[in-house]
């Protein structure tokens, strides 16, 4: 399942999240909501920067919350315009 929705109450996206468990596949669910108080399991921050002289933007993405242990901090992705 791939969706953007942000109406979905935070029951719903946890009953998602246990369908997409019990099923064995995955499910990416974009959505805007305050980070402290959803309960999705991956939360990400992205940044872009301006479009370099070579023809790049830099990317930054920021893990802000994830399910189990995980090592905050951030990545940055070269993408070609």
């Amino acid at each position: 399942m791939l969706a953007w929705q942000n109406w979905l109450s935070a029951r719903v996206i946890r009953r998602l999240q246990l369908a997409a468990r019990e099923g064995n596949t995955l499910g990416v669910l974009f959505h805007q909501r305050p980070a402290t108080h959803s309960p999705s399991t991956l939360q990400l921050q992205l940044n872009s920067a301006p479009v370099t002289e070579a023809g790049y933007r830099n990317m930054d993405v920021q893990v802000l919350k994830a399910r189990g242990s995980h090592r905050q901090g951030r990545v940055r992705i070269k993408l070609p315009c």
